[in-house]
């Protein structure tokens, strides 16, 4: 295993035990961050999506995005916010998940979230 591999490695499960709360319609919510693979807002609504539940929050995008970046995440698109920790793939404005869902990447941003989560 190659020290950047080492380290990447090191980094994810430190994060994997870090929490954090959510003000969803269900209620007040506490998930891992590893557990998160994306959000997504579709008229007007925010889904934080799982591998087994979804929940409805009221939290905007915007406010989702300050809060979760410093935990590896990446606003992809106006309406996605993704784990970078489960991206497998990207290509062609496209980013796979480890659950094979395909998520678009806006144009705009698609250089930069290359570079991000190829560094990553």
């Amino acid at each position: 295993m190659s020290n950047k591999e080492y380290d990447r490695l090191q980094y994810s499960m430190e994060r994997n035990d870090k929490k954090t709360v959510f003000e969803c319609v269900e209620g007040h919510i506490s998930l891992r961050y590893d557990q998160v693979l994306y959000i997504e807002s579709f008229r007007h609504k925010n889904t934080i999506h799982t591998a087994s539940e979804e929940y409805h929050i009221y939290e905007s995008m915007d406010t989702l995005e300050q809060k979760l970046q410093s935990a590896g995440f990446i606003r992809i698109h106006r309406c996605f916010i993704v784990n970078i920790d489960h991206v497998v793939n990207i290509n062609n404005y496209m980013i796979i998940l480890d659950n094979e869902v395909r998520l678009p990447v806006a144009k705009a941003r698609y250089k930069k979230i290359k570079e991000k989560i190829l560094g990553h």
